[in-house]
């Protein structure tokens, strides 16, 4: 054994003779006591919902983070994609954030045909994707297809929301509202309207 390597090692037998040392103030000290540790999980993020429409598919995290992936013909899948499927049309092939400068967590969501739709912490609603008919419920007379979450032109509080084939459905205190082409109508409609003012159950 070379003569640093020795050094070395009584270095470490003294500290550990010392450590073990009742008269050390340092060493460790019997006690007869028990001392309780509160052991904290690590915080687990993983996906709590998932929703998925004709050729897309998407998925809520715990943390309120909203993921989308699949065809992305109408950007229902929240963003541009340069990643083409087989059959020629654009594509995410995997999980891509959803967010804008006002929708960054949702608590709720549902996909559509072409287009999804949630609620944020607070009950706002917002949709993207395809809107030619209403769907995502923007404004009155605007018919637009969205690659981000926007939100639906109305200022109400919903404490659910439903996305159809062409149309949105969402509940709040005050009834069930819908926009785009909704059963029972024979137009479109691209803010919410009040479609039903019952909302209690006997």
């Amino acid at each position: 054994m070379r003569p640093l390597s020795r050094a070395v090692l009584a270095a470490v037998l003294i500290l550990a003779a010392a450590s073990c040392d009742p008269a050390d103030p340092l060493a460790p000290q019997e006690s007869s006591e028990l001392v309780g540790v509160i052991l904290r999980p690590l915080p687990v993020i993983d996906f709590a919902e998932i929703t998925a429409g004709d050729n897309h598919t998407c998925v809520r995290r715990t943390d309120g983070r909203v993921y989308c992936w699949g065809k992305n013909d109408f950007l229902q899948t929240g963003g541009w994609s340069s990643t083409s499927c087989a059959t020629g049309a654009p594509c995410q092939p995997g999980p891509r954030r959803v967010m804008s400068l006002t929708f960054s967590t949702a608590r709720e969501i549902d996909a559509g045909g072409n287009h999804t739709c949630a609620l944020n912490p607070g009950g706002a609603a917002f949709c993207w994707g395809s809107g030619g008919i209403g769907q995502l419920g923007v404004a009155n007379g605007v018919s637009n297809t969205s690659n981000g979450a926007v939100p639906v032109a109305s200022g109400i509080t919903f404490t659910s929301i439903s996305a159809g084939l062409v149309s949105t459905c969402a509940t709040s205190s005050s009834g069930m509202f819908c926009w785009g082409r909704y059963p029972g109508s024979s137009n479109d409609h691209f803010s919410p309207v009040l479609v039903s003012s019952y909302n209690s159950y006997s």
